[in-house]
């Protein structure tokens, strides 16, 4: 399995969404990340909890608050997700 950091590019390919939505994530702390000089990288693991995310998210940081042990979302939510990130939210 590849756990290398993925760019914003690769991030914003995987969701279908514009670099500046993965930016803005980042920034708003809704996605976590770092950064590598100027440019950001994001932890596969952070992905995974934005895109199996559902009811566990906190409205002002989009990650999880605790680990959890439930099983993770169906494919349709998860796609739910990621349709609401490519129409901003």
């Amino acid at each position: 399995m590849d756990t290398a950091p993925l760019t914003v590019d690769d991030l914003a390919a995987r969701w279908a969404v514009n670099g500046a939505v993965v930016r803005r994530m980042l920034r708003d702390g809704k996605l976590r990340g770092f950064r590598v000089g100027t440019l950001w990288r994001v932890p596969v693991d952070a992905v995974r909890e934005v895109e199996q995310c559902g009811s566990n998210c906190t409205e002002d940081t989009g990650a999880q608050n605790t680990p959890t042990t439930a099983a993770p979302e169906d494919g349709q939510a998860s796609e739910r997700r990621i349709v609401a990130l490519r129409n901003g939210g």
